[in-house]
Parts: structure tokens; sequence; C-alpha cells
């Protein structure tokens, strides 16, 4: 017996072997296993006071590299420590690739959220023009 999301995966882990270098794959993966928000800030919670812009956090049900409950807790930190931030899960039956296969639950919420934002301005004082300028 074969389920849906078998053939997904086994379709799309082809497509991603044709067409990227499997070095460069295991490289990402480390960035993000080891990536610490913390580390070089004087850890996480002093990382959270820097943040400065508005956070929309999106979650996957189901998602075993970043699971909802996790997301969940960083957006309560960021919003004890004066952040604005929200925090959305997606229902889905594909976990992590809920982003890749379901545009249609998700993209509205950064739609909603793109239109109801300021315009990204560059500090013109360190020197940094924008592209969106």
């Amino acid at each position: 017996m074969s389920f849906q999301v078998e053939s997904y995966l086994i379709h799309h882990g082809e497509k991603l072997a044709r067409r990227f270098d499997a070095n460069s794959y295991l490289y990402l993966l480390k960035a993000m296993d080891t990536h610490d928000l913390g580390r070089g800030r004087g850890g996480i919670e002093e990382a959270i006071k820097r943040i400065r812009a508005r956070v929309v956090a999106i979650s996957y049900r189901g998602d075993l590299l970043y699971p909802p409950q996790e997301i969940a807790a960083f957006v309560r930190r960021l919003r004890a420590n004066g952040v604005e931030a929200s925090f959305y899960e997606v229902d889905t039956l594909y976990g992590h690739d809920g982003f890749l296969t379901e545009f249609g639950k998700w993209g509205p919420i950064v739609r909603e959220q793109l239109e109801g934002a300021e315009p990204y301005r560059a500090p013109v004082a360190m020197g940094f023009r924008s592209a969106f300028l």
C-alpha cells in the first residue's frame, strides 16, 4: 500500500537531486541545525531585545523540523519582550513541506501582512540603499 505523501516525497526528492548539489544541501542542513539566535548576542533573551521589526511566524501542523509549539513559544517570548509578533499555524498533511505544497493556505497570510506593512526604508546614514526604495 502506498500513501499519497510517499509519491510526493519521491517525486520532489528526485527533482531536488537533479537540480541541487548534494554537498550544498548538507551545508544548508548544517547551518539550520546549528543556528543559534543567541550566539554572539548574549543569549536568546538579549537577542530578542534587539528585534525592532514586526514578526509574523507561520508554522505547519506536523512540522518535525520547526514544531508549531516551539514557534508559538518563541512568539510568546517575543511578545513578552515588547515585540509585535503574530503566530499562525497552517493545517496541512505535509508537515514541514506544507509551505511548498499548499500556497493557498499560507499565501493569504503573507499577502495580508505585506499589504498592511509600512514599506522598508533603508537607513541612509549607513550608506545602504535598498533595491526597494
